[in-house]
């Protein structure tokens, strides 16, 4: 791999979201849930921005297609941790555990497709909105909303049939792998 593919703007971008969960998890520590708060738009800010670098400026590499969807899960899976396990929130145990089983799906169903077919599964538009609407249940919990659990049942539901919609791609690649054999 080339330094030119490493030193990617989308790649230092993925890197620099990963740099923020710091600062992210020093004030949920302290309780300043609005600092924390900027903290998690500003790494979702830069989610999207080296999703659209990389697209539109042809930075497209196989690092960052690795390296983004793995900060992904360990923003997501750290912050939801504090949240369950701290005093100070009340973010559900059995929400973490969803969300661990259906990330360990899809990594599982992807890694499988990868070693049958030596393809990448694109993320699909219903899992790109179940993981916006689910950074706004975790913002809810953050600053203690009084309808954070509603928005939690409304988060699973989406990401109940995100997860199907993927269920659903994962087979269909694999029926044509195994019907062109």
């Amino acid at each position: 791999m080339r330094s030119s593919e490493i030193l990617t703007i989308p790649n230092i971008l993925t890197l620099v979201r990963l740099v923020l969960l710091w600062p992210v998890l020093v004030y949920l520590k302290s309780g300043n849930g609005y600092m924390a708060v900027l903290f998690l738009v500003l790494a979702a800010f830069l989610d999207s921005a080296d999703g659209y670098i990389a697209r539109h400026f042809n930075q497209i590499s196989t690092l960052g297609k690795a390296m983004d969807p793995v900060v992904d899960k360990v923003l997501t899976v750290t912050v939801l941790c504090y949240l369950v396990f701290s005093p100070l929130y009340s973010m559900p145990l059995w929400f973490l555990l969803f969300v661990l089983v259906r990330e360990f799906l899809l990594i599982t169903g992807g890694l499988f497709i990868i070693a049958k077919q030596s393809i990448v599964l694109q993320a699909e538009k219903p899992g790109k909105y179940s993981a916006f609407f689910n950074g706004v249940v975790v913002i809810s919990y953050v600053l203690k909303f009084n309808y954070a659990y509603i928005l939690l049942i409304a988060g699973v539901m989406l990401t109940l049939y995100s997860t199907y919609v993927y269920g659903k791609r994962f087979f269909a690649v694999l029926n044509d792998h195994t019907g062109s054999s």
